[in-house]
């Protein structure tokens, strides 16, 4: 892979990530409310499976915004 290509993938990649993270207040809600809905179905044990799973889904989305935060910060700096 020539390092245009690779800058080009990055970039791709990056943009996705932005507009991803400018939906994700309305993605959010949207979970929440589907969650409150289901929650009133569930048993205590998949109640329990839910909220980890959701935790999880919580860390994976953070760790995702912090990337994107850096990155805009190492681009501000190479200005």
């Amino acid at each position: 892979m020539t390092p245009g290509k690779l800058w080009g993938g990055l970039v791709v990649l990056f943009c996705a990530g932005k507009l991803r993270f400018s939906h994700q207040p309305e993605v959010e809600q949207a979970l929440t409310q589907g969650m409150t809905e289901i929650k009133t179905k569930l048993s205590a044990k998949q109640l329990e499976e839910l909220d980890e799973l959701y935790a999880k889904l919580q860390r994976r989305w953070q760790v995702s915004r912090d990337y994107l935060q850096t990155t805009q910060e190492r681009l501000k700096l190479m200005k």
